[in-house]
């Protein structure tokens, strides 16, 4: 399935045009960016900037003057986490006012609904250095999921595990995408509009990114001209690589034929690399718990320098900062829970193809 294909194309184009009129039919501030989240969510932001920007902008300018964003927690928290991932500069003042009184963090806002709690779990991750309050907000909502999940089943169970596993702004997009429809659908407030724009999107972004795979496989440098000139740039990249590799290895090891085994194989046996834990534990003299407590305020760490750029207007430098982020995202998730790039039994496995006979017919 192919956006080339003309079948499709209209399809997509129809259903975009659908998704649009709900930002005209919506009055409600909370509706639009429960929309906008959605969006997000679902893989789509790339059709909807405009009336995205639109959204942001309003809320921003009338926030301050908004009794709806200072009353209630939730919106709040929404308007917070989509303000920060869109790049706009926004205090934590709002939450503040839900989250701190004397200089304390009420642990009383974080007992309330799940729903608050997760959404204020969210802005936590998007922090940058100095804003204690959102760090030990996150302390505060991890601890009461963890007592409240107790008593979830179904689907608010799944949901929170998902949202404690990884938050949504630590995580490669694309891998998260197929989770959400299949949360999304059984939603009460679900719009099924929008849900097939996404079953529709997801299987020819898929499709296109599996036809890709397929050329690059073939890795045959006789046939380099065909492919478009970004996947020229990758492959001659690789290309280069592997054979300078090759001949160094042949020079100095004086072997002949090692190019054919770099080509089945570029990847070391398992268990000769020492681990970052291992390495840890051996130098300081401390225990795995300990070791994985320091490597993981290591990583809090690094995703608040992270933010403080994602976070700052810089123009020209922006698509950089994006290309960064999105480098550690994937970082993260191969080694979530594990090496998930050398073992290749960790779960991590691409989305399929969304499968729906009555919709894609």
């Amino acid at each position: 399935m192919y956006i080339q294909n003309e079948e499709y194309g209209l399809r997509l184009d129809q259903q975009i045009q659908g998704v649009k009129g709900l930002f005209v039919e919506e009055k409600r501030d909370l509706a639009k960016l429960e929309l906008v989240d959605s969006i997000q969510k679902l893989g789509l932001a790339s059709h909807f900037q405009r009336e995205t920007k639109e959204v942001l902008d309003n809320i921003l300018t009338t926030q301050s003057s908004n009794s709806s964003v200072k009353e209630n927690i939730y919106l709040s928290s929404l308007c917070f986490k989509l303000l920060r991932q869109h790049g706009y500069k926004v205090s934590t003042d709002t939450l503040s006012n839900f989250l701190v009184k004397n200089g304390k963090v009420l642990k009383k806002t974080l007992e309330g609904s799940v729903k608050d709690i997760l959404e204020i779990l969210e802005c936590s991750h998007l922090a940058v250095e100095g804003e204690n309050v959102l760090e030990k907000a996150k302390t505060l909502a991890l601890s009461s999921l963890n007592c409240a999940s107790e008593r979830m089943c179904g689907d608010l169970l799944e949901e929170v595990v998902h949202a404690v596993e990884l938050p949504s702004h630590w995580r490669v997009q694309w891998f998260d995408i197929k989770w959400y429809i299949n949360h999304y659908q059984k939603q009460h407030h679900m719009d099924a509009t929008l849900l097939n724009l996404a079953k529709l999107n997801f299987n020819i972004v898929q499709a296109k990114h599996q036809d890709e795979v397929k050329e690059l496989s073939r890795w045959d440098a006789k046939e380099v001209q065909q492919l478009p000139e970004y996947m020229r740039i990758c492959f001659q990249a690789l290309n280069d690589i592997t054979n300078e590799t090759a001949s160094e290895i042949e020079r100095e090891k004086n072997l002949d034929l090692v190019l054919p085994h770099l080509k089945k194989v570029a990847e070391r046996e398992r268990g000769d690399a020492a681990s970052s834990i291992m390495c840890y534990m051996k130098e300081m003299s401390v225990s795995e718990e300990e070791t994985r407590n320091h490597i993981k305020c290591m990583i809090r760490n690094a995703w608040k320098k992270i933010n403080e750029e994602c976070f700052t207007d810089m123009g020209s430098s922006r698509q950089f900062v994006s290309l960064a982020a999105n480098a550690a995202r994937v970082a993260h998730t191969l080694y979530q829970n594990g090496d998930g790039f050398g073992i290749q039994d960790r779960g991590l496995t691409s989305p399929l193809l969304w499968v729906d006979n009555k919709e894609q017919k």
